[in-house]
């Protein structure tokens, strides 16, 4: 597995789990933590396109040194990381400024 394809399953691993434990706080105590809510969508939409666009780097020293991810990534690549986690913010922020 590519390292971009695991940093990808982790963020979408921490987009769910924070995801969970805002939604408990807002069930349970009928409050929220508006950074929280507005990461959640960064983190599961970033995480989306690391797993579709994991970039070239491979081996040990990529999974050790993000920077190396970076670089080795195609321009497609880190276009469609920063279009995702800035699409992912806008959600966030529209659902703490909107919604909630």
């Amino acid at each position: 597995m590519k390292p971009g394809r695991k940093v990808g399953l982790i963020l979408i691993v921490l987009g769910l789990i924070f995801g969970a434990v805002n939604a408990v706080m807002i069930v349970s105590a009928g409050k929220y933590l508006p950074k929280l809510t507005a990461a959640v969508p960064a983190l599961l939409l970033l995480g989306l396109a690391m797993m579709l666009f994991p970039g070239e780097a491979e081996g040990k020293e990529a999974s050790e040194k993000v920077s190396l991810l970076w670089k080795g990534a195609a321009m497609k690549d880190r276009a469609a990381w920063i279009l995702s986690s800035a699409a992912g913010l806008a959600v966030g922020l529209y659902v703490v400024f909107r919604v909630l």
